[in-house]
């Protein structure tokens, strides 16, 4: 029996990753700071289950680190001329399409529309293919952008 256990856990040891372990990777992967109990639940199983097979998965060196990724925010104010031709009702549905847009409002002046834009980047090249994509939108003529520097 106890030659049974050493060679079922020598196997295991040795062998690749299954569905279960995947998963586990997969959540960690995308937040390193999920608890084992809520992986638990997603999975269906025990929560000493994933402690013994993320200490396995350690173990293994299939999980090197866990690590921290450092969080930028880059925010920008883009104000937007459209045409008179083009409702804005449909521009304002498909701005709230784009990928970083957090608020979209119709406003009155010389802008018809202000948008608010939030990224995750260090620097203004995410901002900058936002008002990429805000510009091929039929009826948008003319935008003007506002990075913010600080918020208080």
């Amino acid at each position: 029996m106890h030659r049974e256990t050493f060679l079922k856990k020598f196997v295991m040891a040795m062998s690749m990753p299954d569905a279960t372990d995947r998963k586990i990777i997969e959540t960690l992967r995308a937040n390193s700071r999920t608890s084992f109990l809520e992986i638990a639940r997603q999975l269906g199983v025990s929560e000493g289950t994933v402690r013994k097979r993320v200490k396995n998965l350690v173990e293994r060196k299939v999980i090197r680190k866990f690590t921290l990724e450092e969080a930028y925010d880059t925010t920008a104010i883009i104000e937007i001329v459209t045409s008179t031709q083009v409702g804005t009702d449909g521009i304002v549905k498909e701005l709230r399409t784009v990928p970083g847009m957090q608020t979209v409002m119709e406003v009155a002046g010389r802008f018809t529309i202000l948008c608010m834009v939030k990224t995750k980047a260090k620097g203004l090249d995410e901002v900058n293919d936002i008002i990429e994509q805000i510009r091929i939108i039929k009826g948008v003529l003319q935008t003007e952008t506002f990075p913010v520097l600080r918020q208080g």
